[in-house]
């Protein structure tokens, strides 16, 4: 079994971003996949890169594993899940055993960064809505080639940032710390192309942030009924936030200032 790699305590960047989306409005109106496209964006990105029952597969900043334990059911591939959080990944691991995939499915504190495997160790890498977080994405990248077999593939999805944010965004952004690193599709490619892969595809899926942020309108419309019929209690969780942030970020895309990409890669060998 693979022993957890301990994570600095000096990374409050990760830890931030980690806090992030463990929060609990975050949980509310995303559900258990907090990403664009949810699980069908997920099936899209395996059948892409051909997964199969023999391949090792890993995943970056797992969260609660939902995404690595859907792929393993899938299509049968074995898949480890590394997140900083130690809290996703004991409830991930929890949640693995209970549905019956313990002996395909493991997840484990790690910083994606500084990977404790060997070199050549996996087939196929994934990371959703994760890359944009990482402070260094050359060594990131680099990492992720180390990692892979000879021809082994790389599935990203992440967010876009195609021009300067205004500033309340960047306010926003760097308050939360998360996606303030993130790049244009254009540098995602060249980055990891700089890292020795190849790239078959790069698409933009605006249309997937525009369906999310619909689905989360109806959600908050619905959250805000049921709390005015005292159905639910909110605890301090700010709807009316979440809803300007919500108007904000459909301007932004609707503006070309941010979008959401899928990403195909392999190592040559």
């Amino acid at each position: 079994m693979v022993e957890d790699h301990l994570i600095s305590k000096e990374e409050n960047f990760i830890v931030s971003c980690c806090n992030f989306y463990e929060n609990a409005l975050l949980h509310l109106l995303f559900g258990t996949s907090l990403h664009p496209g949810g699980l069908q964006l997920t099936k899209e990105l395996g059948e892409k890169l051909n997964l199969c029952p023999k391949d090792k597969v890993l995943d970056l900043a797992s969260g609660l594993g939902t995404s690595a334990m859907f792929l393993a059911k899938e299509f049968g591939v074995s898949i480890i899940g590394i997140d900083v959080s130690e809290k996703n990944v004991r409830d991930a691991n929890s949640l693995a055993q209970r549905r019956g995939l313990g002996d395909r499915v493991k997840f484990m504190v790690a910083n994606a960064e500084k990977l404790p495997f060997e070199d050549q160790s996996f087939d196929v890498i994934i990371s959703e809505c994760s890359f944009c977080l990482f402070q260094n994405k050359e060594s990131a990248s680099l990492e992720m080639n180390r990692l892979l077999n000879s021809g082994g593939r790389l599935g990203i999805t992440d967010v876009a940032i195609e021009k300067k944010l205004p500033i309340d965004i960047e306010k926003m952004i760097f308050k939360v710390a998360c996606i303030s690193d993130a790049l244009s599709m254009n540098g995602y490619r060249q980055v990891l192309e700089r890292g020795g892969f190849v790239i078959s595809i790069l698409e933009d899926r605006k249309n997937l942030v525009n369906k999310l942020i619909a689905d989360i309108k109806k959600k908050i419309f619905f959250a805000e009924i049921a709390k005015g019929l005292n159905k639910i209690e909110l605890r301090g969780l700010d709807l009316e936030q979440a809803k300007y942030w919500l108007k904000r970020a459909k301007e932004l895309i609707d503006e070309g200032y941010g979008t959401y990409c899928l990403i195909i890669g392999f190592k040559p060998g």
